[in-house]
């Protein structure tokens, strides 16, 4: 098996950088901000922001690239990230140097470095692995793109010639088949994100209606999770009905913006759903413990 390394880049230090503002950002609003659901709301965008962050740093320091006999392999991040096709299945290959032209699907990037799904000019949705723009190989796979710059680029070209895989023009189409609902992959977090929000929005009326609330409820907490507003049984039900009312808004939006993704990546469009899904998570437990404590 040949192993080709990643040019050098300094797709690392943006993305460095990048994490070290976003968190700044969002300590400074836990500092600010003395609300316990918007605390828990943040505490969670900490942790997905720097984790989100933590793994693009990785595949910028461990990338690299290697073919055998049949297929093509893409590993990076210390084993996080492992793509692999059939040599059969490439239909050809484009080379690009300088800037990287194209619209950010999910990742990071910039004109020198391009991490994660990209829309590029003239190439189509593309995976991108490229952490230099000195040499860029896009590779043409079924119904998907990649690229990478490796740095022996052509050792890599002179065997997919040999292997009868040339240079080629093309530009993929967007993606016509918006059937989301029939992936698992979207339709069962989905169906869990309107679930949560059901139970979000009725659970407390059903205590409410059959007297299994105090006549007394906490409405509103500090971050330290202490009650800074009280109000009846009812007052109570009405408020977590707002707060499922606004993971069902939350729900319409991620939903229509999976579709507006999937257009050119489903992969890019499912992402939505999930970040429902935890928001949706993190309204429940925050009920749960609400009820838990106080009845």
């Amino acid at each position: 098996m040949n192993k080709f390394k990643a040019l050098k880049g300094t797709g690392g230090y943006y993305v460095l950088a990048s994490m070290i503002i976003y968190d700044a950002l969002i300590v400074v609003l836990l500092m600010l901000i003395n609300s316990y659901i918007i605390t828990m709301l943040l505490k969670l965008l900490l942790a997905g922001c720097t984790l989100y962050h933590i793994y693009y740093i990785l595949l910028s320091i461990n990338l690299y690239y290697s073919m055998d006999e049949n297929k093509f392999y893409i590993n990076g991040a210390y084993g996080l990230r492992k793509i692999n096709f059939l040599l059969n299945e490439i239909d050809g290959y484009s080379i690009s140097e300088g800037t990287i032209k194209g619209l950010r699907l999910s990742g990071f990037g910039r004109s020198s470095f391009a991490y994660g799904e990209f829309l590029i000019n003239k190439i189509g949705t593309t995976r991108m692995y490229v952490t230099a723009n000195k040499e860029i190989l896009y590779l043409k796979v079924r119904d998907m793109n990649y690229a990478v710059s490796p740095e022996n680029l052509q050792q890599i070209l002179s065997f997919l010639n040999s292997r009868g895989i040339n240079q080629l023009e093309w530009e993929t189409k967007r993606n016509k088949d918006l059937h989301l609902y029939k992936e698992k992959r979207y339709s069962i977090p989905f169906f869990i994100t309107s679930l949560v929000t059901l139970v979000i929005t009725l659970n407390p009326f059903i205590l409410y209606l059959t007297n299994k609330l105090p006549s007394k409820m906490p409405l509103n907490f500090d971050a330290a999770f202490i009650p800074v507003e009280f109000g009846t049984g009812k007052q109570f039900a009405v408020n977590q009905a707002i707060y499922g009312f606004l993971n069902m808004a939350i729900l319409f939006c991620m939903y229509y913006a999976s579709f507006f993704y999937a257009r050119y990546d489903k992969k890019s469009g499912n992402k939505f759903i999930y970040g429902a899904l935890a928001i949706a998570i993190v309204f429940l437990i925050i009920q749960l413990r609400v009820l838990y404590t106080f009845r």
